[in-house]
């Protein structure tokens, strides 16, 4: 059994693996020639990783299969976020615990990553403690190692179809996706980022209504509701005060540390496990993980 975890940086904007094309057919060429071994692909990005196995050009075209997992809850995250820095003899208070939860807002990746950015930070200060302050922090740092990837994010919506950027970003301000725009073209403008997975609908509110709608993303979220109007770069001094983060500036100087993971896959999620030998993960909607099961044989 091979696990590889979050997958989808393969091909991510910095290609830091190299040519994302020839790694993973030296990949697909590499597991089809061992019939023994069975690969788990997890990653974060629900939409990102379908892209890495869905087209028909993709080298990992129809090489295994998606499986949506259970809802991992706010009491879930806040147990296992606490039990994992415990681990590492780490504290937190149930202020920056709120914090840190609320503004994952239940999303794999993003919660996990304020998480560590927290840990990260307690650990160069060597407080080994996290409080509110640091929590807020923590989450200026999440979004400033996100920004190179919300930027390309920022490149590829207005490609989804005509009005779809001005729509996602209203989406991402929390006001009415209809304003000046007629509601068939809001629709289809919907749609398109909705079937590549940055939005996604939210269950139990009524149509027509402003919060029908959100990005999968929080933190893209944040990103985008923080854009100036013409697109261009994020502010740099600060967001709305509704927002935890304090400016967009990019992440400060600091010695390397290895923050300890808080992996998703140790906390407990509801719902069935899939049978052994059948399944991945990628992580999904904003509330859910999604699991990708894929096998050699």
């Amino acid at each position: 059994m091979v696990f590889i975890d979050e997958f989808q940086e393969i091909a991510g904007a910095r290609a830091i693996f190299g040519d994302p094309d020839a790694i993973t057919k030296l990949m697909r060429s590499v597991l089809q020639n061992s019939p023994r071994v069975t690969v788990l692909f997890a990653g974060s990005i629900d939409h990102a990783m379908r892209e890495l196995f869905t087209p028909e050009h993709r080298a990992f075209y129809r090489f295994g299969a998606f499986e949506t997992l259970g809802v991992i809850t706010a009491d879930q995250w806040r147990a296992g976020i606490t039990a994992r820095l415990a681990t590492d003899s780490t504290t937190i208070d149930l202020l920056a615990l709120a914090t840190l939860v609320e503004r994952g807002d239940g999303h794999p990746r993003s919660t996990t990553l304020l998480a560590q950015q927290a840990h990260s930070l307690s650990v160069l200060l060597g407080r080994r403690h996290i409080d509110g302050e640091l929590a807020l922090e923590a989450c200026t740092e999440a979004l400033a190692a996100d920004a190179g990837s919300h930027q390309s994010e920022v490149e590829r919506i207005p490609e989804l179809g005509k009005h779809t950027f001005e729509v996602v970003r209203r989406l991402a301000r929390g006001t009415a996706p209809y304003a000046g725009t007629s509601p068939r073209s809001t629709q289809r403008a919907i749609e398109m980022p909705v079937r590549a997975g940055v939005v996604e609908e939210v269950p139990g509110v009524s149509a027509h209504t402003t919060g029908r709608w959100r990005l999968v993303d929080p933190l893209l979220r944040t990103y985008l509701a923080a854009l100036a109007r013409d697109r261009g770069c994020p502010p740099r001094r600060g967001l709305d005060q509704d927002c935890c983060w304090t400016r967009l500036e990019g992440p400060r100087s600091r010695p390397q540390i290895n923050p300890i993971p808080v992996d998703i896959n140790t906390l407990p999620v509801s719902g069935d496990s899939p049978a052994s030998g059948s399944s991945v993960a990628t992580s999904g909607c904003s509330c859910a993980a999604v699991r990708l099961l894929i096998s050699s044989s």
